[in-house]
């Protein structure tokens, strides 16, 4: 015979095991159950995340070409116009300009585009220190666009009439009035007036369809300023 718990031979009628002292005869006790297994913590899907970012990508991809090609909308147009005014970036001004609105322009002054980007900065700077006398205070300009009127086809055809009239060749798809609310701040004091920036699109981008925007911006805030 045998000792059920640590295999010792035994002889017959053996009470206790010679080797381990257990009672011959008692069952060796039942091994304590296994604890469960511990869940192994959810493993990131590398595969999934991947599908994500390439994703994200994309939309970052198409987002762009988009804005490349059909380039700023008349409420950025506008906007700039008014940025460009309250900084006195006469380069900017020029540059909202269609080339060959430009060039129009060129001709009729007998002046380059650097000669028009002079003539505007030295024009503004003018403009805005003659404001900062005028106002003998801190002041600011914010703005907003409020409303986009886009020129009917009627109003597109005679445009481009004009501008085939004026030896402008410039094929304008639309134009638009775009509207904006500025708020002039004087001393804790707001004034607000609207203002209408002409825009034009060509090729799928919008224009300034003149450079006198900024005179507009620059009159609006005189006028604000009076009224306070």
């Amino acid at each position: 015979m045998f000792c059920e718990k640590c295999g010792a031979s035994l002889e017959e009628g053996t009470l206790f095991c010679t080797s381990c002292g257990a009672k011959v005869g008692e069952a060796a006790p039942a091994a304590a159950p296994e604890a469960p297994a511990k869940k192994k913590g959810l493993k990131p899907n590398n595969k999934l995340i991947g599908l994500i970012a390439g994703g994200v990508a994309a939309l970052a991809v198409i987002i762009l070409l988009v804005s490349l090609i059909f380039g700023r909308s008349a409420k950025a147009t506008a906007k700039q116009a008014v940025k460009a005014t309250l900084k006195g970036d006469g380069k900017a001004i020029v540059n909202l300009l269609h080339k060959e609105m430009l060039e129009a322009y060129e001709d009729q002054l007998d002046m380059d585009k650097d000669d028009l980007i002079d003539q505007a900065n030295d024009a503004l700077e003018e403009e805005l220190e003659e404001l900062d006398d005028e106002i003998d205070d801190k002041w600011k300009v914010t703005y907003k666009v409020t409303k986009v009127k886009e020129l009917s086809k009627k109003e597109v055809k005679e445009l481009n009439e004009s501008l085939e009239d004026n030896d402008i060749d410039l094929e304008v798809s639309k134009a638009a009035e775009v509207r904006l609310e500025l708020t002039l701040k004087v001393d804790g004091e707001k004034e607000k007036d609207k203002i209408d920036i002409s825009v034009i699109k060509v090729g799928g981008k919008w224009y300034l369809a003149s450079p006198s925007a900024y005179s507009t911006v620059l009159y609006s805030i005189y006028s604000m300023y009076e009224e306070m």
